[in-house]
Parts: C-alpha cells; sequence; structure tokens
C-alpha cells in the first residue's frame, strides 16, 4: 500500500528510510508536495482534498502524478475536491467551479 501510494506521488527513486531532516529540510518544494500527496493517499478518506497539487513540479512529472491520480481515483472511487490554478490537473475532475 504504501510503495504504491508513492509511486502514484512519483516518489518511488527515494529509499523509504531516506533522512529528509526536520521539517523536510532536505527535499524540494516539489517532493514535499508529492510526500503530502502520497500521504493523503494513504488514509481511507471519503474524500481527498489537493491545493496544488502540481504547484512546483516540472511537466513531465506532472503528467506522471496527474496520470496516477486519475487511475487510482477510477480503482478507489473516493469524492475530490481540487484547488489549482493550472488547467491541467482539473480533468481528474467532474464538475468545475472557475471563480474570479
Amino acid at each position: 500500500m504504501m510503495n504504491a501510494a508513492l509511486g502514484d506521488a512519483q516518489l518511488t527513486s527515494k529509499p523509504l528510510d531516506l533522512w529528509i531532516g526536520d521539517g523536510g529540510v532536505t527535499l524540494s518544494g516539489g517532493e514535499k508536495k508529492r510526500l503530502g500527496i502520497a500521504r493523503a493517499l494513504l488514509r481511507d478518506a471519503p474524500i481527498l482534498i489537493l491545493d496544488e497539487p502540481t504547484e512546483g513540479l516540472d511537466a513531465a512529472t506532472e503528467t506522471r502524478l496527474i496520470n496516477a491520480l486519475e487511475t487510482r481515483l477510477k480503482a478507489e472511487p473516493r469524492g475530490l475536491i481540487l484547488i489549482s490554478h493550472k488547467p491541467a490537473p482539473r480533468r481528474l475532475c467532474h464538475d468545475v467551479l472557475n471563480m474570479d
């Protein structure tokens, strides 16, 4: 389960016993964001809330992450509340509310 969540969050290149320091000081902003996503995926919550989940990610990692999340949400249906300024993650949503 943990390896699947880390894989979906594009973090399998790091060992599970990696020292990340106080507050994740050794992680980049994108790695911190993806670690948070992996932790959220491990919870059996009926609703997943993602706030700017692809912020700080390069385009290729963003695409892989969105693809993995899309696959997981189809396999394990749950509600999703997504906040994003980027258009790419919105494909995870059935309904979109744009706020100006």
